[in-house]
Formats: structure tokens, sequence, C-alpha cells
């Protein structure tokens, strides 16, 4: 199979959850320099998905790295760190994001949930504000996650 077609493959396999069949595409694929950049972005998402948080943290880092400009890598990385307890890291990296994230409701969901977590709750709730006004469909999202509950009792009922 060529390189191109494993990272076909590769994407088939993620969205059947055969992460381990996807992991062994990816590896052919990696062969080919063109692909790097979507072959690190797959096995992000795989590792994600697999909640193998340690693993993830180096493909994460290098994609911010290897394209700064997608917001997307700057979201999954953020995410990742927060798993492994770095929260404070977490939302310098989202901070640190290209502009383009001000524009996404999970971009503040994200961020509120960092302050939250860090013990500033009157920011958390200004942040999450923002992020219902560009997302409503994250009210529901925050009335569940346990990252918020120390704001839960000050947000918006569900519609």
């Amino acid at each position: 199979m060529t390189p191109d077609l494993n990272l076909l493959a590769a994407e088939g396999y993620f969205e059947l959850e055969m992460y381990e069949d996807a992991l062994d595409e990816l590896e052919t694929a990696d062969a080919n320099p063109k692909n790097s950049l979507a072959v690190s972005a797959m096995k992000l998402s795989i590792l994600i998905a697999q909640k193998r948080w340690e693993d993830a943290l180096p493909y994460g880092e290098a994609l911010c790295d290897l394209d700064p400009e997608e917001p997307q890598y700057f979201i999954q990385y953020a995410y990742v760190l927060r798993e492994v307890g770095k929260i404070e890291d977490a939302r310098c990296v989202l901070l640190d994001g290209p502009d383009e994230l001000e524009q996404s409701g999970l971009f503040y969901y994200n961020l509120a949930c960092y302050e939250a977590l860090l013990g500033e709750g009157s920011t958390a709730l200004a942040t999450i504000q923002r992020a219902f006004h560009l997302d409503r469909d994250l009210i529901t999202t925050a009335l569940a996650d346990p990252d918020l509950e120390s704001i839960r009792d000050r947000l918006p009922p569900s519609s």
C-alpha cells in the first residue's frame, strides 16, 4: 500500500475505533515526509481517543510548533496537558494559540474549565459566558462537566 493509501486506511480504522490498526497503518504512512503533519495529527487524535495522555504529549507539542496557525492543535494539546494535571500549562497553550481560537466557543469553554480548576471562579464564570455566547449548546455540556463543579450553581439552566 502506498503511504497516501495507508493514511486513508488509518483514517478509516480510526472512524471504526480500531485504534491499533490505525496506528499500524500510520507507521507505513509516516515513511513519506509529505505526510508528516497529517500522520502526527492522526496519531494525536488516536492517542487522545485511547486516553494515552503521556504518549500524546509530544505529538501535541510538535503539531503546535509545526503548524502554529491551526487552532485545533492548540485545543487538543491543551486538553492533553489538562489530563496529565498540567492545568496552568494547558491554559498557557490555549492563550498562546492563534487569534482564530477566540472565535470558538470551545476555546472559551476549555479556558473556563482550566480557570475553574485553578480556583479562579469569577474569571471562569466570565469566560464560560463568552463560550455560551458563541455556542449555546455548550450550556448542557457545562452542567455535567466536573471541571466546572466550582461554578456550576452560577451557570444558566439548559434550555
